[in-house]
């Protein structure tokens, strides 16, 4: 039901390995060619701000997470099993307090990354057992 690549994506990303999270979904949007490919974009970019916050670059978060909701924005509140909605709001809750900041001065502040709260990823239907066993077999080539 699920392609193995997105649903190490959801593993990746509930472990808080957002670098690997972002890896494991780069193959499958670059080879979509539908209308759901910057479905799967704004996901890349949600791991990749992530990724950043994570490693005190808030201007790289903040930016990347611009983008990914510009991506996500046109897809349902559910969409591919995953609460897309839920999503948009942790990160919402999350950047909006730097949204408005401008880059230079973010840059300057020092903020506490501490408190970024993760988003808990899950799929509704839930996978299958062998599906999650292939995600977690599943090499990038």
């Amino acid at each position: 039901m699920y392609d193995a690549r997105y649903l190490r994506w959801v593993l990746e990303m509930n472990g808080e390995n957002y670098f690997e999270a972002h890896e494991f979904l780069e193959n499958l949007w670059m080879e979509e060619e539908g209308d759901i490919r910057p479905y799967w974009q704004g996901l890349i970019q949600v791991a990749v701000a992530l990724h950043h916050l994570g490693h005190a670059n808030p201007v790289g978060g903040v930016k990347v997470w611009r983008t990914a909701r510009a991506h996500l924005s046109p897809f349902p509140a559910r969409c591919e099993g995953l609460d897309l909605a839920g999503l948009r709001e942790v990160m919402d809750r999350n950047l909006a307090p730097y949204d408005a900041i401008p880059f230079e001065e973010l840059r300057a502040r020092n903020v506490d990354w501490s408190g970024v709260l993760r988003p808990n990823i899950a799929l509704d239907p839930a996978p299958e057992p062998a599906e999650w066993d292939s995600a977690r077999a599943f090499e990038i080539r």
